[in-house]
């Protein structure tokens, strides 16, 4: 029952997380650049791209659509003084592609806004309040690497994800042409 409801909590925040990422995607000006030379090319020494065969201590947590979601033994959970809940990474046909970092309390949430003001710049602030996601959202957008964080007094919540540009786009073609390929084999099979 526990594992249950942590699988359909896990799955809620995925899909507020992709809810946020989608309006910052498909909107101009909602992201800021990168403080000159803060732009992340992966996550504490984890580039974009590496392949999850290489490296040890990952434990997998769970798959979906060719994405396989892990955690790290013995990981650090503190971003400046920000204490954090879980650290996931997320691995799409086994290589590196994003990183999601949550934790509880506001106060925690302040302290991570900080520090990531801190290391990346300070961002323009976007409300999805009228989105029905009630969050207040920074973003920053580079060559490669998008970061989106997240936090909701309400909820008493707070995220940050990062995720690579490059494999992303490779992601999103890839993606497509599976559905293009499955409406094919449906119109041929269901007329």
């Amino acid at each position: 029952m526990k594992r249950k409801f942590l699988l359909g909590l896990v799955l809620v925040l995925i899909l507020a997380a992709g809810l946020v990422f989608v309006k910052i995607k498909n909107t101009h000006n909602l992201t800021t650049k990168y403080k000159p030379g803060s732009e992340p090319v992966g996550f504490r020494g984890i580039e974009w791209g590496t392949d999850i065969s290489t490296l040890s201590g990952m434990v997998k947590f769970m798959s979906y659509n060719g994405t396989e979601t892990y955690t790290k033994n013995n990981e650090d959970l503190m971003i400046g003084g920000a204490k954090i809940k879980e650290i996931r990474y997320d691995f799409w046909h086994g290589k590196f592609i994003e990183v999601k970092v949550e934790m509880e309390d506001y106060s925690n949430w302040l302290d991570l806004q900080a520090a990531t003001f801190e290391k990346f710049g300070i961002s323009k602030s976007h409300s999805f309040q009228e989105e029905s996601i009630g969050e207040d959202s920074y973003a920053w957008n580079g060559d490669t690497t998008l970061t989106l964080l997240s936090g909701s007094m309400k909820g008493n919540t707070g995220m940050i994800w990062m995720s690579s540009n490059k494999i992303g786009k490779q992601q999103e073609t890839y993606d497509k042409e599976k559905a293009k390929q499955k409406a094919k084999e449906g119109s041929e099979k269901g007329f």
